[in-house]
C-alpha cells in the first residue's frame, strides 16, 4: 500500500491535469443529463478553493485528491450550465438581424451555412439555413450580417440513416432549420473576425487549387486532405476511404498539425541566431494555430495544437514534458470553452487515438526488436500505432459506424505517407504558384499522388470483407472499454509487484 501511495502522489505530481479532467469530464456528463439548477453549487467553489488552502500544508497530497475531484466536478457541472443558459432555441416565424457564423456551402438549389442571432448578447440562437440560389447569395461568406425572416423548424433525422443527426446539432446548440427565398433577406454588411478571415484565406487557396490544372476528383481529395472540407468530396469516395480504415487522413487531425509542425521546425531551423529561439518557438505556435483556424478548428485540430503549444512552452521553461499531461490540459481548455464537445464523435476518437498511441505504441513496437532494415523499421512502425489506435477506438467506432474496416493496417502503410506528401505539395504549391515551371511541376506530382492513392483506397475498399459489419449497443461498448481498464490496470498492477519485489519493499 505504501509503494502504491508513494507511486499515486508521484503520478499526481507529474501529470495533475490528469486528475483534473476525469472528475470535470464526470460533471460534465452529469450536468448534461440530469440539468441541476446550480444557484446553490457556486457557493461550494470558493468554499472548496478555501478549504483545500487551509489543508495543503498539513496534509499529503493523495488526501486532498477527493476534495479537489469534488471540486472539478463541480466546475464541470457549472461550465454545462453557464453555456446551456447562454443558448436558447429558434422556432416559429422569425425576423431576425443574424451573422452568419459557418462556412457557406454549395447545394443544387441554396447556400446552406449557420447563423447566429444574438451573438453578444447573454443569450443567442443558433440555426441552419438554406438560402435560395441567386447572384446576391453567391456572394456570401462567413462573418456577413443579414437580415432575414423565415419560419424555423426543429431539426429532424433522416429516417434511412441510423445517424442522429437532430442530437449531434444539438450538442452544437443548434436546434432548428429554415428556407430562406430570395426576397426574404437582405445584406446588411460584414463582421470581421478571426474564424471569418481564415475561412477566407480557405477559399481562397481553395480557388487556386482549383485553377491549378488538378482534376475534378483529386481537388476535391485535396480539399478535403489539407483543409477537412469535405463539401466537395463525393459520397463514394468517402465512402471507400471509410471501408478502407483511412477516413482519419480526410479528416484534419494530429496528423496533419504534425506535418504542419515538421516543416515549420524545419524551416525556422535555418534562422543561426541561438538568441532568437523564444521568436522561433512563437512563430511556430502561431503558424500551428494559424494552419488550426484555417482549417475550421476541429476538435482534433484543437487538442493538437494545444498540445504542441504546451510542448513549446515546456522546451522554452526548460521543464519535463508529461504527454499524459500535456493531453489533458488540451482537453480542459476545449472543455471550458465547448463542454458540449465531449459528445462529439470526432473529440472522443481524436483523445482516445492519442491514449492509445501514447500507452500501447511502444509497449507494442517493442514486443519486436528493431531491425538494421529500415523500411521493416517503418512498416512495423506503422502497424504498431495502428494497432496501438485501434484497442482504444474499435469499441467506440462500432458503436457508431456499425463496421470493422479489416484491411485498416495495411491501408495506413502507404496511405499516411501519401497524405504526408500531398500535404507538403499542396503548401509548395501555394508557396511557390506565381513561379510558372516550378507550380507546374509541383501540381502535375500532387495530381497523380493523388490519383494513386484514390485508386489505392478503391482497391482495398473492394477486396472481399474489406468491412466487417458489427453493430454493438452503448452497453457493450463500456464493457469493452471496462474489460480494456481491467487489462491495463492488471498490466500496471503486475508491473508495480515486480518492481517492489525487485526493490524489497
Amino acid at each position: 500500500m505504501f509503494f502504491m501511495r508513494k507511486k499515486i502522489e508521484g503520478a499526481v505530481s507529474k501529470a495533475p491535469f490528469v486528475y483534473f479532467v476525469i472528475p470535470l469530464i464526470a460533471g460534465i456528463i452529469v450536468q448534461s443529463h440530469v440539468n441541476f439548477q446550480l444557484s446553490a453549487f457556486f457557493v461550494c467553489i470558493p468554499l472548496c478553493v478555501l478549504v483545500a488552502y487551509s489543508l495543503a500544508y498539513k496534509y499529503s497530497v493523495a488526501i486532498l485528491l477527493p476534495l479537489c475531484a469534488l471540486w472539478f466536478f463541480v466546475c464541470g457541472m457549472c461550465i454545462v450550465h453557464i453555456h446551456d443558459s447562454k443558448h436558447s432555441a429558434l422556432y416559429g416565424t422569425q425576423t431576425i438581424i443574424a451573422e452568419i457564423s459557418g462556412p457557406v456551402h454549395e447545394k443544387p438549389k441554396t447556400y446552406a451555412t449557420e447563423i447566429t442571432v444574438g451573438a453578444d448578447a447573454n443569450s443567442k440562437s443558433k440555426a441552419i439555413v438554406y438560402i435560395q440560389k441567386d447572384s446576391l447569395a453567391a456572394t456570401l461568406k462567413y462573418g456577413d450580417i443579414i437580415y432575414l425572416s423565415a419560419n424555423f423548424k426543429p431539426i429532424e433525422n433522416d429516417t434511412s440513416s441510423t445517424f442522429d443527426y437532430a442530437n449531434y446539432m444539438a450538442q452544437r446548440y443548434v436546434y432548428s432549420t429554415a428556407y430562406v427565398s430570395s426576397k426574404s433577406w437582405q445584406y446588411i454588411g460584414h463582421t470581421p473576425t478571426i474564424m471569418s478571415v481564415c475561412n477566407s484565406v480557405q477559399l481562397h487557396v481553395l480557388e487556386l487549387l482549383r485553377l491549378s490544372g488538378l482534376q475534378q476528383h483529386n481537388f476535391e481529395l485535396i480539399a478535403a486532405l489539407v483543409f477537412g472540407n469535405k463539401a466537395f468530396l463525393q459520397a463514394d469516395v468517402k465512402q471507400d476511404f471509410s471501408t478502407a480504415g483511412a477516413m482519419h487522413i480526410l479528416a484534419v487531425s494530429g496528423l496533419h498539425v504534425g506535418i504542419i509542425a515538421i516543416l515549420l521546425l524545419y524551416i525556422l531551423q535555418l534562422i543561426p541566431n541561438s538568441r532568437l529561439v523564444w521568436l522561433k518557438q512563437i512563430l511556430c505556435i502561431s503558424g500551428i494555430w494559424g494552419y488550426a483556424c484555417i482549417t475550421g478548428l476541429s476538435p482534433s485540430v484543437f487538442r493538437a495544437a494545444c498540445m504542441f503549444s504546451l510542448v513549446c512552452m515546456s522546451h522554452l521553461l526548460n521543464r519535463n514534458i508529461s504527454t499524459y499531461n500535456t493531453l489533458a490540459a488540451a482537453a480542459c481548455c476545449m472543455l471550458v470553452i465547448s463542454p458540449r464537445a465531449l459528445f462529439e464523435v470526432g473529440f472522443q476518437l481524436s483523445y482516445l487515438a492519442v491514449i492509445g498511441i501514447v500507452y500501447f505504441g511502444n509497449k507494442i513496437q517493442y514486443l519486436i526488436p528493431r531491425s538494421s532494415n529500415i523500411v521493416w523499421n517503418y512498416v512495423w512502425g506503422i502497424i504498431s500505432v495502428s494497432i496501438a489506435v485501434q484497442i482504444t477506438t474499435v469499441p467506440i467506432t462500432l458503436y457508431y459506424f456499425g463496421f470493422f474496416p479489416t484491411y485498416s493496417l495495411l491501408t495506413n502503410i502507404f496511405a499516411i505517407p501519401l497524405a504526408f506528401v500531398l500535404l507538403v505539395g499542396a503548401i509548395l504549391f501555394v508557396v511557390c504558384s506565381a513561379i510558372p515551371v516550378v507550380g507546374a511541376v509541383i501540381i502535375s506530382c500532387v495530381d497523380f499522388c493523388s490519383s494513386y492513392l484514390q485508386h489505392s483506397i478503391y482497391v482495398f475498399s473492394h477486396v472481399p470483407h474489406a468491412a466487417i459489419p458489427i453493430q454493438i449497443s452503448r452497453l457493450e461498448m463500456f464493457v469493452m472499454y471496462i474489460l480494456i481498464g481491467v487489462g491495463v490496470y492488471s498490466i500496471e498492477f503486475i508491473s508495480a509487484r515486480r518492481i517492489q519485489k525487485y526493490i524489497g519493499v
